[in-house]
């Protein structure tokens, strides 16, 4: 489980450091895209993601921490099915003066969330040894 969530943390850090070098086109596309199927697909895999970190936070650096950020993106996942396309669209209106500007802070912000989950999935040196079993 813990593979399956570093791989998507990294795909998304990928993706928001594409957003810092090039917010146009990461705004463009999101605008252009903005459909249903759009909408069902960001909300399963914010679900999914959520679900992933949650199952890999046993191992973790940060095993709380993964699992109040996986329940707030499953959370997330469910909130945007309740907004669906119209509420996409009035979040992305509300953004739009400010699209590329927006998007490289926001782009900014996100590669810092997503390399502190990249850090708080990689296991401790030694592995997970409680203090008990070390006496």
């Amino acid at each position: 489980m813990r593979w399956i969530a570093l791989s998507i943390t990294f795909f998304f850090t990928v993706l928001a450091l594409y957003g810092i070098a090039r917010p146009e086109v990461l705004f463009e596309t999101m605008d252009s895209s903005l459909s249903p199927v759009f909408v069902y697909c960001a909300a399963t895999i914010r679900v999914v993601y959520g679900l992933t970190l949650i199952g890999a936070a046993r191992t973790s650096r940060f095993p709380r921490a993964l699992r109040i950020i996986g329940t707030f993106l499953i959370l997330a996942g469910i909130i945007a099915l309740s907004m669906g396309v119209s509420g996409f669209r009035a979040v992305f209106d509300f953004v739009s003066p400010d699209g590329a500007e927006f998007m490289r802070i926001g782009s900014t912000l996100t590669v810092f969330f997503f390399v502190f989950i990249l850090f708080a999935l990689i296991p401790r040196a030694g592995g997970a040894v409680s203090t008990s079993e070390s006496i």
